[in-house]
């Protein structure tokens, strides 16, 4: 097993109590960053070469270690334990996975189990986008692909076969308290209510070493969680694109 093997990530957990005399339902806030210990090793080049691929601008970078100023992007934040038996109504609004330049965008999303994820092609060129539950070819201004999930996932990938360099992951939740960092490395998920909670990492590179911070979140109160995520005796281990 991974045990006795340095973990790459680690965390630290600041509690602030809500203001004195608050009920003892009012709901408080979990929030933080990610962040990269160390120098991040560095990101290659993606040879976009296929006809109809248009990418503009500067040359694409592979997307599985992103790290903005020491802070990572594309993080998966959700909390992993605290919530068993809730039922939360899923979003109306759809969330977008887009193909623009025959690269995803985002790299990684996340939805509720029930909302609908649409997957787009703004490109002029013929995409299929190839997951674990189908395989559909979408011509240049097809509709939107339509997928909903009845159950949670974590990095579940979706992919091109015909531009084998695409690759984007999706994250599904049972409720709303989960969110992927921005290019600031941080993360603020809705108020909930206080109790003793477990919030998880997820991140494309470093998928086997999931960090876990557990915490008690006090009414009206503040949690703020940050992970560090380090290459620390990564690369005998790591395997896959």
């Amino acid at each position: 097993g991974a045990q006795g093997s340095a973990s790459a990530s680690k965390h630290s957990v600041e509690v602030t109590p809500g203001a004195e005399g608050v009920a003892a339902d009012t709901p408080g806030v979990i929030r933080g960053v990610v962040i990269f210990d160390g120098t991040p090793p560095e990101r290659s080049e993606i040879k976009i070469s296929a006809a109809g691929c248009n990418h503009e601008g500067p040359p694409a970078l592979k997307e599985s270690l992103v790290v903005n100023n020491g802070r990572v992007q594309y993080a998966y934040v959700y909390v992993s334990k605290g919530l068993s038996g809730q039922e939360f109504a899923a979003p109306k609004t759809p969330v977008s996975l887009d193909q623009v330049g025959c690269m995803y965008s985002p790299h990684v999303v996340c939805i509720q189990t029930g909302q609908t994820l649409q997957v787009r092609n703004s490109d002029a060129t013929l995409h299929n986008v190839n997951w674990p539950e189908g395989n559909k070819m979408q011509p240049a201004g097809a509709n939107p692909l339509e997928i909903q999930y009845e159950r949670d996932g974590v990095g579940i990938m979706y992919r091109c076969d015909i531009h084998p360099w695409m690759s984007a992951f999706l994250c599904v939740s049972e409720h709303p308290f989960h969110e992927v960092t921005g290019a600031d490395g941080a993360f603020s998920l809705p108020e909930i209510l206080p109790g003793s909670y477990e919030l998880s990492l997820w991140t494309e590179k470093y998928k086997r070493d999931r960090d876990k911070a557990s915490f008690e979140l006090p009414p009206g109160g503040e949690v703020v969680v940050t992970f560090h995520v380090s290459d620390k005796a990564r690369g005998r281990r790591s395997r896959g694109r």
